[in-house]
C-alpha cells in the first residue's frame, strides 16, 4: 500500500471533528450550535490492481439555524459560493480528487438522504452533512 495514501487513510479513519476546528489542519468546520446526530464509515472494494478500495466517512449535524444561514456560514468560512450537488443541494467540495472533503447543506425534512437511518432532531431546521472521500492517489 502507498505510504502516503496510508497516511492519509490513517488520518482520516481517526480523525476528531471539532467544533471551531483549523482549516490549515484539513479539520471540519461547524457552525456555533451544530450537534452531530448520525455517523457512518464505508469501504469500498479493493482495485483490480490491488490498490485499497476507497473510504467514505461521513457525519450528519443538525442545527437550529435555516439552511439558508448555514450556506452564509460556510460561504464566509471558504471564501466561495457553494456549487451544486447533484440534489441541487448546495454544497462545498474541497481538497483533492483522492482526498475529497464535501460539506453539504440541507433542509432537516430532505428524505432519502444518507442519514435516513438516524433520527433527526425534532427541532431541527438544517442538516449539514460532511463527508471525506478518500482513495489512493490516481484512482
Amino acid at each position: 500500500m502507498n505510504t502516503s495514501f496510508q497516511a492519509v487513510l490513517l488520518c482520516a479513519l481517526t480523525f476528531g471533528l471539532p467544533a471551531n476546528a483549523s482549516e490549515e489542519r484539513n479539520e471540519v468546520k461547524l457552525p456555533r450550535n451544530a450537534t452531530k446526530f448520525c455517523d457512518e464509515h464505508v469501504s469500498g472494494a479493493p482495485a483490480s490492481d490491488g490498490r485499497p478500495g476507497p473510504h467514505i466517512i461521513w457525519h450528519a449535524y443538525s442545527s437550529v439555524d435555516s439552511p439558508d444561514a448555514i450556506v452564509r456560514y460556510y460561504a464566509e468560512q471558504f471564501g466561495q459560493k457553494a456549487g451544486v450537488a447533484h440534489d441541487g443541494s448546495p454544497e462545498w467540495r474541497l481538497g483533492p480528487e483522492h482526498a475529497r472533503w464535501i460539506y453539504a447543506i440541507h433542509p432537516a425534512s430532505a428524505q432519502g438522504k444518507m442519514w435516513r437511518r438516524c433520527e433527526v432532531p425534532a427541532s431541527a431546521k438544517t442538516v449539514v452533512w460532511i463527508s471525506v472521500f478518500i482513495s489512493a492517489p490516481g484512482s
